[in-house]
Formats: structure tokens, sequence, C-alpha cells
């Protein structure tokens, strides 16, 4: 994949690919801006770098998206929401009558709407893992209740709008993630934006 960086200053040239090598080369006292024309990959560079201490960005807007660029402390858990009923979903479903832990009406068919969209939040996992569905109480025990019901609100919220905008295109989203962050006080979306 293609990459820029030059154009910052005191930039170090690193290929997204071997980021895991050469994290001597990056000052973990400076903030780590990646530029790269294949999304995936810049995403995946800022996972490795945050989950090892460093404050990365991932400015897949281009490199005039470093003005807009807030530094915002990640809220701990992952903000999953189902509007129909497919993948691991519709697996769990067939297993249990229930989606994680939230029981659903018998006699659904794969690939059915949700209405209201489920809420279903997950662990932030490390680079390679894989996150963990939780409960919502267990949410609230690792972000506060408070926290946790304002990130529900929020995560349906941007979910139904998205789905309404797609499904004009003729779009379906099915499911969707987000994280979300603190910045100044209040709750801000900071990553994962319609992940499917």
């Amino acid at each position: 994949s293609e990459y820029k960086t030059g154009a910052l200053e005191g930039a170090v040239n690193i290929f997204v690919n071997d980021i895991r090598d050469n994290l001597n080369k990056i000052d973990k006292d400076r903030p780590v801006y990646i530029y790269c024309t294949v999304g995936a990959r810049g995403y995946l560079a800022v996972r490795i770098l945050r989950n090892r201490g460093f404050e990365a960005y991932n400015l897949v807007g281009g490199l005039e998206a470093m003005n807009r660029v807030k530094k915002a402390k990640p809220i701990m858990a992952e903000c999953v929401v189902r509007g129909y009923i497919t993948g691991s979903g519709w697996k769990d479903y067939k297993k249990t009558g229930a989606v994680c832990g939230i029981k659903l009406p018998e006699g659904l068919k794969e690939s059915e709407q949700l209405i209201p969209p489920l809420f279903t939040p997950s662990t932030k996992a490390e680079i390679g893992e894989h996150d963990e569905n939780i409960s919502f109480e267990k949410m609230k025990e690792i972000v506060g209740a408070e926290t946790a019901e304002k990130l529900k609100e929020l995560t349906i919220k941007v979910y139904e709008r998205a789905r309404d905008i797609a499904a004009e295109k003729g779009i379906i989203i099915a499911d969707t993630k987000f994280e979300f962050g603190m910045f100044d006080g209040r709750i801000i979306l900071i990553d994962e934006v319609l992940t499917p």
C-alpha cells in the first residue's frame, strides 16, 4: 500500500505493515499520526500503537484532518448494535434463542430485521485477540451505569440515522460498532464508525 508521512515535520516514514518491527524508531513522547491510503491498514497501525501506550491517530481524511484531531480518553468497551439477526448473532440465536444474552421471540428468520435494534457491547481486545461479548450489566460495571446508558443511547441513534441514509441508497447496514471516548468531560465518537 502507499503511505505518506513526509509532510509532517519530524515524521518517520515506516511502511504500515512493518510498524511492529519499528516501534523503537517512534518517539513515545509525541503523538503519532498515521496516513495510509488503505484505511484498514491505517486503522490496524493505530490499534497496534495505542495498545502499546502510544498516542496515535489515523488521518484517513488526509493531512488536513490533523486540525480536527482531539485527544480523547477511550472508553474501554465497544458499542455494537444489531439491526438484523445475522452472522454470530444468528448462530447464537439458533443455539440459545438469544443474542448476547438478550432473549428474542421464537421463529425469527435469518437476516430478519430487529425492531428495535439490539445493543450488544463487547470488551476491547488486544490486536490479534477477539473482542468478547458482554452483557449490558457487565458494561455498567466496567464504565459506570450513567456512561453505559448514554453510550447505548448514542450508539442506537447513530446507527438508526446511518441505517436510514443507507436504506435510501439500497444498502442494508445489518450491524456495526462504534468506539467512544471522553473529551472535555463529554462523550465523543472516536473510532470504528460503521465498521461492518
